[in-house]
């Protein structure tokens, strides 16, 4: 499965002229940044409104603006899969209230959407543990984030930071800003202002552990049902019929 098509749809308070400014920014950062490092096609974007033809259309994203919009949050942002079509999330005024910026949990969401939509891939054994390929989580932060015509937009970890190629950039950033800091593959993290998050399975449990004790708060949860991580420990066979 590739993402290539996505459809946004605003249900938040947040005008359309905003969320377009996100689409483009991350439409410009997926095609100069994230696909050529990651190997993937450069996905377009479309605005969806009631009554618009969705035809072509393989991923969705959901602007919403908080945990009333959308019963089932796992943080700022998550994605899964629905009737297989990746789909993610974006909680605008939940992100503000945490200190976050809303553009750049919309990156994010899409790049991880876009490097794994089907959900399945892991690294391989380190030190007797799978990692799941979460590669904005490496800077989850707005601090490992970077500015593309103002608009921020996520940082990420490069496939060399998951053990799946060879390579010396562990995680990317640009524009001029300080390096992200991320010396060498994972479990290396980057500074603590930058947010670095690994997530696993152990004992048939996701395990999430957010390498950032300021965020003390975080550091340790278990993914909700019909979260995007909750889904990815059970058979795959279950991921379109849980609702």
């Amino acid at each position: 499965m590739l993402v290539t098509n996505i459809g946004v749809m605003n249900y938040s308070n947040t005008p359309d002229a905003e969320i377009l400014t996100w689409m483009r920014a991350t439409e410009q950062q997926m095609a100069e940044d994230v696909a050529p490092i990651w190997h993937l096609p450069a996905p377009r974007f479309n605005l969806v409104r009631q009554g618009d033809n969705t035809a072509g259309i393989d991923s969705w994203i959901v602007v919403a603006n908080d945990a009333h919009d959308i019963t089932q949050r796992f943080g700022l942002g998550w994605h899964r899969l629905y009737f297989n079509q990746p789909i993610g999330y974006v909680l605008v005024e939940f992100t503000k209230s945490d200190g976050q910026t809303p553009s750049r949990v919309f990156s994010h969401e899409v790049l991880e959407m876009a490097v794994d939509p089907d959900m399945n891939r892991r690294t391989p054994p380190i030190d007797g543990i799978q990692y799941l390929v979460e590669a904005g989580d490496v800077l989850s932060f707005d601090a490992g984030g970077y500015l593309i015509d103002d608009v921020l937009v996520s940082g990420f970890g490069t496939p060399a930071y998951f053990h799946l190629e060879s390579g010396s950039v562990f995680a990317f950033r640009r524009n001029g800003t300080t390096p992200p800091e991320v010396d060498g593959p994972l479990p290396a993290k980057a500074p603590q202002a930058m947010g670095t998050m690994l997530c696993w399975v152990q004992n048939g449990q996701l395990m999430t552990k957010l390498l950032a004790p300021t965020r003390a708060r975080e550091q340790y949860r278990e993914a909700p049902m019909h979260s995007r991580r909750y889904r990815r420990r059970l058979d795959r066979t279950r991921w379109d019929r849980i609702d």
